[in-house]
């Protein structure tokens, strides 16, 4: 009988702590690190960013007048109406740049990517790309993740080749 009793209380423990940790990342807000604009292409650093593609492209199809008002992006090129918007990964912030190993077989190696701006030091992130998001010159905005997705002028979005 205790036994029985110390099951459904470990049991009831475990479902708990995962619906807290559920919650907690259902809830999570998107945070912006750094900014980095130049003529119709940003370079958006963020923690916290969702993590379906689902939920990526909601949050900027929610917030992109906002993000426009509050941070000048996306900057449409004058001439053509495109841009392009990339959202980085903050991971575990800035680092110095290192020369990558040349072994053959290193699977533990992290490609950089370093921005013009910030500190002297410490301006490069590991490469980890979240969202990239393009609009044409006729109006299509491209979304990519690890898959493309397409929005149409009326707002329908669906997943393309």
């Amino acid at each position: 009988m205790i036994r029985k009793w110390i099951a459904i209380f470990l049991f009831f423990i475990v479902a708990m702590t995962m619906a807290i940790m559920g919650l907690r990342l259902a809830i999570r807000q998107p945070e912006i690190i750094d900014v980095f604009t130049q003529n119709d292409t940003s370079n958006v650093i963020v923690k916290n960013f969702p993590l379906t593609d689902k939920g990526k492209i909601d949050w900027w199809v929610d917030n992109k007048n906002t993000l426009f008002e509050s941070y000048g992006f996306p900057k449409e090129d004058k001439s053509y109406g495109t841009y392009t918007v990339t959202f980085w990964d903050y991971g575990n912030g800035y680092k110095k740049f290192r020369e990558p190993e040349r072994s053959f077989l290193n699977f533990f190696y992290n490609e950089m990517y370093c921005f013009d701006s910030g500190k002297e030091n410490e301006r490069c992130l590991d490469k980890n790309i979240l969202l990239i998001i393009n609009r044409s010159t006729t109006g299509i905005v491209s979304y990519t993740t690890e898959h493309k997705y397409y929005q149409k002028k009326n707002g329908d979005i669906f997943e393309g080749e």
